[in-house]
């Protein structure tokens, strides 16, 4: 026997003696010699007929997500490939950055053999060597479904897969791993409510002097781009203006208008790759209707923030 191509592994203890290692297995087991593959020659993700690229981030709507699925290309590998140990993470993010939710599973997959009871044999062998008490659907060989069960509109679908970390530890700082970036679509209109300071540049009706407040509050719609879910600069609002509270009429000047805004902080937020959630920043046009006085186009800059 050439037991150079044998690993063996004793009780809890493992050593590795030129081939592959499997984590945690019995002492009166062993594989023949086995190797790592390449992840990008049998794996690949799969919504229907159609194969996504990894390292590029692409756009799908809910019922797309749920219906992705890891496809290994079995007949890619070869037998003396050995079995694949593979972690998958699946982690799903606000459009924030803030994470909602994260699991991992594991998979086991081989070269394909011509006979379908041999091959579950050899599964169930496998599986059992790995752990005892557990139970791997056979399907699983083939492809694995993408499992989250929080999405958000417009947040990020990661999906990572991986050489299980017991089995390449043993070959050295090998790169293998494949890394999905998926943006969950969601409304192209976003509401929200903003809060604004407003600085008036210029008053169409000069014969009519107001003494504006210095608060704004308005329900505005922002237009987001489709590939990333960004907000445009541009927007359109509808509000109180020149008022000393949000909700305060009541003084002479205050009133209410319909906003066209273009925000400055979202603009170089879009050149620059860094995006302001909350602060707004830029120059306003103004349709506006004060108390006790001639209604007016109002140019204002505007300082404010989204709740």
């Amino acid at each position: 026997m050439h037991w150079k191509r044998w690993l063996i592994v004793i009780g809890w203890f493992e050593f590795f003696l030129n081939g592959i290692c499997i984590a945690s297995l019995d002492s009166n087991f062993v594989f023949s010699r086995g190797k790592i593959v390449p992840l990008s020659r049998y794996v690949r993700l799969g919504l229907g007929e159609k194969v996504l690229p990894s390292e590029k981030r692409i756009v799908l709507n809910k019922e797309e997500v749920q219906k992705l699925k890891v496809v290994f290309l079995r007949d890619s590998l070869q037998p003396n490939d050995g079995p694949q140990f593979l972690k998958l993470t699946f982690g799903v993010t606000h459009r924030t950055g803030v994470v909602l939710e994260e699991n991992e599973q594991y998979a086991i997959t081989f070269s394909r053999l011509s006979d379908s009871t041999k091959e579950l044999e050899l599964l169930q062998e496998y599986v059992s060597r790995v752990n005892p008490m557990g139970w791997f659907n056979p399907e699983s060989i083939e492809w694995i479904p993408i499992q989250v069960d929080t999405l958000s509109p417009w947040g990020e679908v990661i999906i990572r897969i991986e050489t299980e970390k017991d089995i390449m530890k043993y070959y050295g700082r090998i790169r293998n791993k494949l890394e999905y970036r998926i943006l969950v679509q969601g409304p192209r209109i976003q509401p929200a409510l903003t809060l604004s300071v407003p600085k008036v540049l210029f008053d169409s009706c000069r014969d009519d002097s107001v003494n504006y407040g210095n608060t704004s509050a308005m329900l505005r719609f922002f237009l987001l781009n489709p590939n990333t879910g960004e907000k445009y600069p541009m927007s359109f609002g509808i509000g109180t203006f020149g008022v000393d509270s949000p909700i305060d009429v009541s003084r002479a000047g205050g009133g209410f208008a319909i906003s066209f805004y273009f925000d400055v902080v979202q603009m170089l937020g879009s050149l620059t790759g860094r995006f302001s959630q909350k602060i707004n920043a830029g120059v306003d046009v103004a349709p506006f209707f004060p108390i006790g006085h001639k209604s007016r186009i109002l140019v204002s800059a505007r300082v404010g923030i989204s709740p």
